[in-house]
């Protein structure tokens, strides 16, 4: 019996960078999907418009050409706001024939949506309606998107990872890392403050790594005007490798956020028995349980963020204690293959097949 084949769409995974796209790596990588045939055709390349456009268009062409050769059972996109929801749109406009499954990744989809027109809100409302599938990262998400579109179908799929088989946690680290992109909605420029504040309180061998996007000139210049370039490392963007070498010496994750989905980075690092004190928003209380496992605070409480880093840092059986659960919280819940199975049996429901 042939396997069924599942078209997945979504950003270039070797030029493109960002949670997305190590969800889509997870997808497409992954050798038990059983009667199913994952084809990738990247349809964003990071760029100028041009090339974005270009890029695209090609794309297109790419997925025309594909559904004419073979029959496609399901379209699965990996979508976000802005660029990456139109993009979406105009696939499932040309190509609609089939199921589509809509796996929504977006951080700032609130902030997308209540600047456009009311046309384009409208717009926005029926695709979510008309796809078969609304996979979303977490409940507020779902219940965030159900409120624009009450007719679209949903379903709660949270991020996972790869997890050791033991707790890898190193209690002697000393470095304190933050894993995303250097932007102000990840917090980065609170933590640089908080670093600050903190500069003459913390062990001198105590040290802050910025991990993310290379060259962006206003955290550097921050960095020096500060005055700390002995404490605040910053690097570019770090592959597999590198990541592992730096979960070794990272006594704690910080991810002071604004708006996020489910971030990948704390699912890796709490896999990795690293304790993480991020914000209190989205998906991010379904994973850490303030005072349990991790820590959490108000975006841009940067008194909170500045006593919950000190706390860790001063506290080894704390940061033990936090370690332990949260190497058992991903373990038991946010798994690769539990979540794997349970995607099986979403597309499995899709295609009429109950799970």
């Amino acid at each position: 019996m042939k396997n069924k084949k599942i078209l997945m769409c979504g950003p270039d995974l070797i030029k493109a960078k960002g949670g997305i796209v190590t969800v889509a790596k997870n997808c497409v990588n992954y050798n038990h999907w059983e009667e199913f045939d994952i084809t990738y055709i990247p349809v964003y390349s990071p760029g100028n418009k041009i090339h974005i456009l270009k890029f695209f268009l090609l794309a297109l062409i790419k997925i025309y050409l594909f559904t004419k050769k073979n029959s496609v059972e399901v379209l699965y996109l990996h979508t976000a706001e802005r660029g990456s929801f139109f993009r979406s749109e105009v696939i499932i406009h040309f190509f609609k024939k089939q199921p589509i499954i809509l796996h929504h990744h977006a951080a700032e989809f609130e902030d997308f949506y209540a600047k456009l027109p009311k046309l384009w809100q409208k717009s926005i409302d029926r695709t979510l309606a008309n796809v078969d599938v609304n996979i979303v990262l977490s409940k507020s998400m779902m219940n965030s998107l159900k409120s624009k579109s009450p007719n679209a179908n949903f379903i709660v799929l949270h991020n996972a990872v790869n997890v050791p088989e033991n707790n890898q946690y190193n209690i002697n680290a000393k470095n304190i890392l933050f894993l995303g992109q250097i932007t102000k909605r990840k917090g980065v420029y609170d933590l640089l403050r908080v670093a600050k504040h903190l500069d003459n309180i913390l062990d001198s061998e105590i040290h802050f790594f910025l991990c993310g996007n290379e060259g962006v000139k206003q955290v550097q210049d921050d960095i020096i005007s500060m005055g700390l370039q002995k404490r605040v490392m910053y690097y570019g963007w770090v592959d597999a490798n590198q990541k592992q070498q730096l979960f070794k010496t990272s006594m704690m994750n910080v991810l002071p956020s604004y708006n996020e989905g489910l971030p990948m980075s704390i699912l890796e690092c709490m896999a990795y028995g690293i304790p993480t004190i991020s914000t209190n928003i989205a998906g991010i209380p379904e994973l850490i349980i303030d005072g349990k496992n991790g820590l959490l605070n108000a975006p841009g409480d940067l008194k909170k963020l500045s006593s919950n880093i000190e706390c860790l840092a001063k506290s080894k059986k704390t940061r033990q204690a936090f370690s332990n659960e949260a190497w058992e919280t991903i373990n038991a819940h946010f798994n690769l293959n539990t979540q794997m199975r349970e995607l099986k049996n979403i597309i499995r429901h899709t295609l009429g097949k109950e799970p």
